[in-house]
């Protein structure tokens, strides 16, 4: 793998081979998380990266930390980096309550100042009101509209852009697995969402959990200013949760959040997976080898 480093202003500083990667993506992390260890001081000051190999770019963002070692031994330099999505969640939301809310009035009064346009996501004018808190990131501004109204997605495939349009997904066949582990949490369910209504503002949207009610769940949440299907999400979010399966792999794999996964899990007994949703991902690449452990959403096991 080879990594540009770039400056401020966008120029190439140096294009270097790391020595470790570790590559983390998260659901509850908007932004990937990169840290990567150079044999070697005294780099100029780098302000973003970008992680290629021979299919592409892996990773591109932001630099938070530059950090050189020395001893009498050798040199190091540590790069600690997120996406670019880390520039909506530094910089705060413009507080207030938008009347007939729309993603073209929080573009132009969230995105365009840091320099950053919209793409994606619903295009017509909605009824009602939308409030962003004064406490909100211009992320948090822009993820609770679009689960209100839209897709529930934000990211951005560029240093310059925002797409509220869901990621696009990629479908894996994975073999040889280091090892396997069966996550169950019953108390991340939900068995009941009351959704408020973004027009009367009374609370009557419901939507209920029947398979959780019949494994004795007993958990109500309020959504304030939701909608049926923003209920309905809340509740598939706590099932996701709520069962996963954890596989390790010996190799370094690119593998996004969302994207699907099949793979023959015989040998523990195991039933197969078979389009199971990446939750989670952490790869890794150093002096031991690769490996890379991803979280899969699963049905009730």
């Amino acid at each position: 793998m080879i990594c540009r480093c770039l400056d401020g202003e966008g120029r190439l500083v140096a294009r270097l081979i790391p020595q470790s990667i570790r590559l983390s993506r998260d659901e509850q992390a908007p932004a990937d998380g990169l840290e990567m260890t150079f044999p070697l001081a005294g780099l100029p000051a780098v302000a973003r990266v970008e992680l290629s190999d021979e299919n592409g770019v892996i990773f591109a963002g932001i630099v938070d930390e530059q950090n050189e070692t020395y001893t009498v031994e050798d040199r190091q330099t540590e790069l600690v980096c997120r996406s670019f999505e880390a520039i909506l969640l530094d910089n705060p939301a413009y507080a207030g309550t938008i009347r007939n809310p729309s993603r073209t009035v929080l573009e132009y009064g969230q995105l365009r100042p840091l320099g950053l346009v919209c793409t994606g996501g619903p295009e017509n004018v909605f009824r009602g009101s939308y409030t962003v808190s004064s406490r909100a990131s211009v992320y948090t501004a822009l993820a609770d509209f679009s689960k209100l109204y839209g897709t529930g997605a934000v990211w951005m495939p560029d240093a310059g852009t925002v797409s509220l349009d869901r990621r696009p997904v990629q479908n894996w066949r994975l073999e040889n697995f280091l090892q396997a582990q069966v996550i169950r949490r019953p108390c991340e369910r939900i068995s009941e969402v009351i959704a408020q209504s973004s027009v009367s503002g009374c609370y009557n949207a419901v939507s209920i959990n029947e398979a959780a009610q019949k494994a004795g769940i007993v958990r109500r949440k309020f959504l304030k200013a939701g909608s049926p299907a923003a209920a309905k999400a809340y509740v598939e979010a706590g099932e996701r949760a709520a069962f996963a399966l954890v596989l390790t792999t010996p190799v370094f794999l690119n593998i996004h959040l969302g994207d699907r996964v099949s793979a023959d899990l015989s040998i523990w007994n195991l039933p197969p997976l078979v389009d199971a949703e990446v939750q989670e991902v952490l790869a890794r690449r150093d002096t031991s080898g690769d490996s890379t452990r991803i979280r899969l959403a699963m049905p009730e096991m």
